[in-house]
């Protein structure tokens, strides 16, 4: 929906520094750019100056035209497990994920999240709920308080993990969509000392099919074992089939990249 002309020049006239401007536009993607409109992204990207203190974290809520819906916009320093942090949160405070996106420049140590979320109760929110919320989100991406939301495994689950260049391992997930997937999956990458760096998951009926572009080592049976609570079933595709599929992947999402995480669902533990 946007054009990285576009932002740059919504963000001319701010404080912004031009050097800044062009080391974030130059590390988003294609799939990021095309996600909101460039003055959405553009005041995302404000968030991003001045520096981030060293336990900094900046976040924005604002209403979304979805019944209940709120758009969050969360601007940290770039680590593993900020995902895992912001889906399990929410899902804590009653909240539904329909979408998210994340960016990262690790050479810039920031990142960008932004998921639009609806209450699964259909509550009205007051100021204080979303203060209470601020302070655990704060917490939890400072790694201090985390949040575990609860998940149950629903199903049998398929992983194909494939190592690709620069230290980066391409795994693709076939799950059930089931409550808490998101931060399920987030969750084990964080705790295998893993870094999503880029992804994209659709829904498709009733299963949740997404491709997790990661730093790290990723042992393809625990994860699938873990989220389907059973035997894993590790996809044996031929090599080479997955070292196209895995170009195609990088294409699209990149090293530093967007992700669009889709139709989520997690609420809390009750």
């Amino acid at each position: 929906m946007a054009s990285a002309a576009d932002v740059r020049e919504l963000l001319a006239p701010t404080t912004l520094p031009a050097p800044l401007v062009d080391a974030l536009l130059d590390g988003a993607t294609v799939t990021w750019l095309l996600g909101e409109p460039a003055e959405v992204l553009a005041g995302d990207l404000a968030m991003c100056h001045p520096p981030l203190g060293p336990d900094e974290v900046r976040a924005t809520i604002k209403a979304v035209t979805e019944p209940a819906g709120w758009r969050v916009a969360v601007v940290a320093h770039d680590r593993p497990g900020l995902l895992a942090a912001t889906a399990g949160v929410l899902a804590w405070h009653g909240l539904s994920l329909t979408s998210a996106a994340i960016v990262s420049w690790p050479e810039l140590d920031i990142a960008l999240q932004c998921v639009t979320a609806v209450d699964t109760g259909d509550h009205d929110r007051l100021p204080g709920d979303w203060d209470d919320m601020g302070k655990t989100l704060r917490a939890a991406l400072a790694g201090t308080h985390p949040v575990d939301p609860g998940f149950v495994p629903s199903g049998q689950v398929r992983v194909q993990s494939t190592p690709q260049d620069h230290g980066h391992v391409l795994v693709t997930i076939e799950a059930p969509d089931s409550v808490g997937l998101l931060w399920a999956i987030a969750h084990w990458f964080e705790t295998h000392g893993c870094n999503i760096e880029g992804s994209t998951m659709r829904q498709e009926g009733s299963e949740a099919k997404g491709t997790f572009l990661v730093t790290g080592t990723v042992d393809g049976h625990a994860l699938a074992a873990a989220l389907s609570g059973r035997p894993a079933r590790l996809w044996t595709l031929p090599s080479t089939a997955v070292r196209v599929a895995a170009k195609a992947g990088l294409a699209a999402v990149g090293v530093t990249a967007a992700v669009a995480l889709k139709s989520l669902r997690a609420v809390r533990r009750r």
